[in-house]
């Protein structure tokens, strides 16, 4: 078996204990900035690898790229992970046409980082697992995931998403701390209609004149 076919075999096997997992794992919580600023956070946890779900707005009926940070991390990285992304049941997850759920790693994962991943309809959660023979140490977005928001929603409804770890280890296969910060996905107000005024003037035309009081 060579190198690359061992790393998306060992992908694929991170995916089948996520889905196999029956609850999330409970890690130490971290608020996430209003701004939504994840360069500019000050209050990550220390010594900790922090991965964060997004909080992002929508409208009714919108496909969102839903994206999960890697903040903090720094040498020896990660290499293995197994991570548990749950949705709100009134989501919709978007899928590739072989069935598997529209996920795209991203700035935090390098090229040699083989990702595969897996849906669980019954329990509203999509399995990621990826792979790859060097540590990672860089920040950024980690994955992306695309969901549907339902076309019925109502402004001010909030679509909460969940992390959960199954397997976060180094290049030697060390267990790697994490500290997680649930998201989310709020629907946006409807933007305000200005107000008319309750006695408007009657416009004056110019050219007609007028005759005085």
């Amino acid at each position: 078996m060579n190198k690359t076919l061992h790393r998306k075999v060992a992908a694929f096997a991170c995916c089948i204990a996520t889905l196999s997992a029956l609850g999330i794992t409970a890690f130490a919580q971290i608020p996430f900035p209003e701004d939504g600023d994840i360069d500019s956070m000050t209050e990550l946890i220390d010594g900790k690898v922090n991965l964060i779900a997004g909080q992002i707005e929508a409208a009714p009926g919108e496909i969102v790229t839903f994206p999960v940070y890697v903040a903090n991390n720094a040498d020896p990285g990660f290499a293995a992970t197994g991570v548990r992304l749950v949705y709100d049941p009134r989501l919709v997850p978007i899928l590739k046409a072989n069935g598997r759920p529209m996920i795209k790693h991203n700035t935090a994962a390098g090229d040699e980082v083989v990702m595969s991943s897996a849906l669980n309809e019954d329990l509203n959660l999509i399995g990621i697992g990826t792979m790859s023979s060097d540590g990672e140490m860089d920040n950024g977005i980690f994955f992306t995931a695309q969901l549907q928001v339902p076309e019925d929603a109502q402004p001010g409804d909030v679509f909460p998403i969940e992390l959960g770890i199954e397997r976060f280890t180094d290049s030697n296969t060390n267990p790697v701390e994490v500290a997680i910060r649930n998201g989310s996905i709020r629907v946006a107000a409807a933007p305000e209609e200005p107000e008319e005024p309750e006695n408007p003037e009657e416009p004056v035309d110019p050219e007609v004149p007028v005759d005085p009081e």
